[in-house]
């Protein structure tokens, strides 16, 4: 995902902080991550075959589906994921 981007704060707000007269630009990562995992496909008009729905996650026992679902839709807005671990009912993804 290109272009300008807002950071969030855990709550959603959007604060935009002025550094020397222009608009500080912060660290965006976590929050693509976050928005691809929770998006379902369809849901950005820019971009519709982005979007993982994670939540579908919950009961399904083909880990290695969402696995490389996960690593695709990362590399498709430019995050390289080398390792998917589901393991405890917790998912631990590693750049």
């Amino acid at each position: 995902m290109t272009g300008i981007r807002l950071i969030q704060d855990s709550e959603g707000a959007v604060d935009i902080a002025i550094e020397s007269g222009t608009m500080a630009v912060g660290e965006t990562m976590r929050q693509e991550e976050y928005l691809v995992l929770m998006s379902h496909k369809g849901e950005w008009k820019e971009w519709p075959t982005i979007g993982v729905g994670i939540a579908d996650m919950v009961g399904d026992e083909d880990l290695r589906y969402w696995k490389r679902e996960i690593i695709d839709n990362m590399a498709r807005v430019g995050i390289k994921i080398s390792k998917v671990e589901y393991k405890n009912g917790n998912l631990k993804i590693q750049p």
